[in-house]
């Protein structure tokens, strides 16, 4: 399941415990509890979690695949308990969307004839912007203006958004 839906599945938790006590029935708290965790989970916990924590958490949970302890600093620095830290694992994270290069462009300027010293010197394109497109990084619009001249092409043909 992914984020959005556990927390939707949770609201409609609250809701539906919330509208048995408001009509006087009966109402697990126990589901109002854990529901309210989750939520608590998506909006408070899981933005703290680093890339690198939720490799590890991802690679292995304690007690099923490796050993507990190496997950044990991010569950007592997180708070959670062995279960969430199960949970986590098989939730599936949204990647976020972000600017990437369609193709390499380094090498697209090489196969078209340019050389990156002659350009570097022609003060065209920087070494530091060159180590950002190796890289991944984003670089300046001016940039993507003159690497658009060189190679004859409009920015959506360098870059997209995914």
């Amino acid at each position: 399941m992914n984020i959005r839906g556990l927390k939707r599945n949770a609201e409609e938790a609250i809701r539906q415990q919330t509208k048995l006590a408001s009509e006087g029935k009966d109402f697990s708290t126990a589901v109002l509890v854990e529901a309210k965790r989750q939520i608590e989970l998506i909006d408070s916990i899981i933005p703290q979690i680093t890339p690198e924590e939720w490799q590890r958490i991802k690679a292995g949970v304690p007690g099923i695949d490796r050993d507990m302890r190496d997950c044990k600093d991010i569950k007592e620095r997180l708070g959670l308990s062995w279960n969430e830290l199960k949970m986590l694992k098989d939730l599936q994270i949204d990647e976020p969307k972000k600017i990437r290069y369609r193709f390499d462009i380094v090498k697209a300027l090489t196969d078209s004839g340019y050389v990156l010293q002659d350009l570097r010197r022609q003060h065209k394109i920087s070494e530091s912007t060159l180590q950002k497109i190796r890289n991944g990084e984003l670089i300046t619009l001016k940039s993507l203006e003159v690497i658009c001249e060189l190679l004859d092409m409009q920015p959506a043909d360098l870059i997209e958004y995914s």
